[in-house]
Parts: C-alpha cells; structure tokens; sequence
C-alpha cells in the first residue's frame, strides 16, 4: 500500500488490520512494516527502492539479495546432487533453472545479477570439470568442453558437451523486457476491454517466448 505520508501510511495499517482480521486474516508480523520509499523493501523475491541519480530521484525494482541467495543455493546443490555425472546431465538439469530465474527476473534491473549469476555457475562448473577429470590439464579441459555459443558471438567458454554439442544457458542471454504498465482504471471484469486484454495477454505471451 503507497501513501503519501508516514501519518496516512500508519493510519491505514491500523486500519487494515481488524479489517481483514473479520475475514479470518491474520497480517505477518515479519512481512509487514510501515516503510519509506528510500528505505527501500523486499516483495516477492525483489528489492523496491528509490535512488537519487543525476535526473533526479527514481524507483529501480531488482532481485532481492535473498532471491540471489536461493538461486545460488539451488544451483550449489545441484552441483552437489550431480557430482561426478557427466556435462550433458549437468546441462539439462541446470538449463532449466536458470531459465526459470531469468526468466522470473527478467522484467526488473537484472543485467548485473546475470553477470553476476553466469559468474558464479562458471566457477562451479570449473570445480566440476576438474573433479571429473582430476588426472587431465586445465588447457585439456578448457579444449573439450568449452565452445562458442551457438547462436553466434566471441565468448568461447561456454560449457558444451562433447557427444551431444548442447551448450549451457548463460543468463546474460536472457533479454530483459520491461514490465507493460496496465492502463489506467482498464479492469479485466469490463467487458468493455475484453480486446484490449486479449492484446496485451497475446504480447506478454509471445515476449516470454521468443
């Protein structure tokens, strides 16, 4: 809830409280609080903060660092769960999720935490490859299972398997796509704007799958 002062914003949470407590609701003690803006907080895996930057004061919305946390710990223990297995495996059950985050993040301020995110999977992966192959030379390692993308471009460590040639998914692949502000007072219960909904569902859609 966004209100324009701290005195409306303490209001409405006194207010909200026995409001919805009539309707068997209980708010969390943990994930509610009265908040500025600039203070910034977290809401669904991302980070909500206003910055002032050389044009003046903005929002920038970006993943949280727990959301960063629980990726990273998800990927570590895939990492353990599939020690010693061989890349092609690692590369299928690591595409999806990091997809998954990526796709998840890819509307908000995201290009440094896919950075970020591709650097520490290619440490992990390194660990990997030299535990699989503990006997063999890094240059042995880095020419068997390193290969430019694809899809095109310079960057020639990408984990690629040597039998099957599928590659790993750098998150820095993902494209980020600024969320689509829904217009105005256009509810999905008028009628009225049925075409419009079906438009805007229809470009969201084909968005995520390009």
């Amino acid at each position: 809830i966004v209100t324009e002062t701290k005195e409306n914003a303490e209001s409405m949470y006194r207010n909200l409280a026995p409001y919805l407590q009539k309707r068997g609701i209980t708010l969390s003690m943990d994930k509610t609080r009265v908040t500025h803006i600039e203070d910034g907080f977290d809401f669904l895996g991302f980070s909500l903060r206003q910055y002032n930057t050389g044009q003046g004061k903005k929002l920038f919305i970006k993943p949280s660092r727990d959301s960063i946390k629980k990726a990273k710990n998800k990927i570590k223990d895939t990492f353990s769960v599939m020690r010693g297995r061989p890349v092609k495996e690692i590369i299928r059950v690591l595409n999806p999720i990091i997809r998954g985050y990526g796709q998840y993040w890819k509307h908000v301020v995201s290009k440094k935490t896919y950075s970020y995110m591709d650097n520490y999977i290619f440490l992990k992966v390194r660990k990997h490859l030299k535990k699989l192959h503990p006997k063999k030379s890094r240059k042995w390692i880095s020419q068997r299972y390193f290969k430019k993308p694809h899809h095109g471009g310079n960057n020639k460590w990408i984990l690629t398997c040597p039998v099957t040639t599928i590659q790993l998914l750098k998150m820095s692949w993902i494209k980020i796509e600024r969320h689509v502000m829904v217009a105005y007072k256009n509810s999905p219960d008028d009628p009225s704007l049925r075409e419009y909904w079906e438009k805007r569902d229809r470009k969201v859609f084909n968005s995520e799958n390009t």
